[in-house]
């Protein structure tokens, strides 16, 4: 099961989950965490249970308690574990119909039908229990069809569709210089030579390939990230202030399990602000994005581990997210 990492901003439509029961649960294979004292242990804790037939996935609630699902008696399997986190959040356990596991591998089946009934995206969806289903043909022939495959696969499964016909999948790289931010402007400073040192920060523009995109998360003095639509296998970043002003090397990563990102090795002569460590996200948690054109947005994780239908001949897009927040291109 894939781990989920960077974000593609999609839609989805929310429901309920199902009561099931707890007839093959083996116990013994649970571990007490009592001892976890942070909120980002806890949530990787139980997201490391994506293989067990008991476990329903997690999600915030909009009071910002943890929901953990679980196939049978939560009280059962996890009577071990605190219901508060170390900040005083807490965590409530509902029972659902369908593991996680089994929900991602139909889900996983179905990605093999993507280009055959026009499918847009693919969704396990921890909130629903569910598979979300998106549609760029949204016909009774095609949801029937699919109906029909995932009975084949694993009877039972419910199914969720959304009607996408008036959507379309676009990356947020500019090829024309955007209208910066104002918190952006005050470093628009026209040089004819590069600086000693540059000043980077999360949220700093940059170029690629004649493309210009958003510096994303500062993990150290030599490591950054950002998108991977357009950079192909490795490539110059440079500042989009002052082209002569050159931030590190990108390694790109696009398509199929690679999902869409890039790696980039700072260099040298950069001072990087702002570090931040890498977490799993989590459905319907608040989320900001700092883009060089839009500034600070805030929403929430709408949806994990989403698969997306790429065109040819780029393999779909798997470990994906989506968030609400709205971004511009140059983001």
């Amino acid at each position: 099961m894939k781990r989920r990492f960077f974000a593609l901003a999609l839609c989805s439509i929310m429901m309920v989950g199902l009561v099931g029961n707890a007839s093959s649960i083996d116990y013994s294979t649970i571990d007490n965490v009592g001892a976890q004292d942070s909120e980002q242990e806890v949530i990787q804790y139980f997201q490391d249970q994506v293989d067990h037939d008991f476990f329903g996935g997690i999600y915030y609630d909009d009071d910002g308690t943890l929901v953990v699902n679980v196939v049978g008696k939560p009280t059962e399997i996890f009577s071990g574990l605190p219901t508060p986190i170390s900040d005083n959040s807490s965590i409530r356990y509902k029972s659902v119909e369908h593991s996680l596991k089994e929900l991602e591998d139909v889900k996983d089946s179905l990605a093999n039908y993507m280009a055959q009934y026009d499918i847009a995206m693919l969704d396990a969806n921890e909130m629903t229990n569910q598979i979300d289903v998106a549609l760029y043909n949204y016909t009774d022939e095609n949801m029937n069809e699919l109906y029909a495959i995932v009975e084949a696969i694993s009877p039972g499964i419910p199914l969720n569709f959304l009607d996408y016909s008036n959507c379309s999948l676009n990356t947020t790289v500019a090829y024309e210089r955007p209208n910066y931010a104002e918190s952006m402007k005050v470093l628009d400073l026209d040089k004819e030579s590069a600086q000693s040192s540059i000043n980077i920060y999360s949220g700093f523009p940059i170029k690629i390939n004649g493309g210009y995109y958003t510096l994303g998360p500062i993990t150290s003095s030599q490591r950054a990230f950002t998108a991977g639509h357009g950079v192909g296998t490795t490539a110059t970043v440079k500042s989009a202030f002052n082209f002569l002003d050159t931030i590190g090397g990108a390694f790109g990563m696009y398509g199929g399990n690679s999902g869409d990102w890039s790696r980039i090795n700072l260099s040298s002569n950069t001072s990087a602000n702002g570090f931040c460590s890498l977490g799993n996200p989590v459905m319907n948690r608040s989320v900001r994005m700092l883009g060089a054109v839009s500034g600070p947005q805030s929403g929430r994780i709408l949806q994990t581990n989403v698969t997306i239908g790429a065109p040819a001949p780029v393999a779909n897009l798997t470990g994906m997210c989506s968030a609400s927040y709205s971004c511009q291109s140059g983001d």
